[in-house]
């Protein structure tokens, strides 16, 4: 008795067993813990450097958020083009689908704003011009030219 025959499996169980070992090198699950809360915070995934968990999908990497609400909303098909996944819990590594949604990066702007997330005026570490001189600019009974403002106040 040859060695090969004794070990020899079927073609359906070589399949099985390939793809299980295809889904657990490539396709690894995705687990979460859950916080009180509701966020579902992504335990199975190394965050980004922007503190979003990201998995390698077709070649690239991609932000777990935006494959959960792929699959979750969209039935596993892309996002179209110019939208992004916002998070409404403002947690970034959150992939609760209740907790996901559409929206144009004009969107996110504008819920970085309303939430407070954002540095305006002098918090900004950009910032040339304090409020006072502002209002001094703003109010002021001559008429000066950016470059006549910019002598003035630099």
């Amino acid at each position: 008795m040859n060695i090969l025959n004794s070990v020899w499996i079927s073609r359906n169980d070589f399949v099985t067993v390939f793809v299980k070992l295809f889904l657990f090198l490539y396709m690894r699950q995705i687990t979460y813990s859950v916080e009180a809360n509701g966020c579902h915070h992504c335990t199975s995934h190394a965050k980004n450097t922007n503190g979003y968990p990201v998995k390698t999908r077709n070649g690239k990497q991609t932000r777990v958020s935006r494959i959960v609400y792929s699959n979750y909303y969209l039935n596993g098909d892309d996002i179209p083009n110019g939208l992004i996944v916002r998070h409404k819990c403002d947690n970034r590594a959150c992939i609760n689908p209740n907790h996901l949604e559409l929206g144009t990066f004009k969107d996110n702007a504008m819920d970085m704003v309303k939430r407070g997330r954002c540095r305006l005026g002098e918090k900004n570490h950009l910032s040339k011009l304090t409020w006072k001189q502002v209002v001094a600019i703003f109010y002021s009974q001559e008429k000066l030219f950016n470059l006549a403002i910019w002598k003035h106040y630099f």
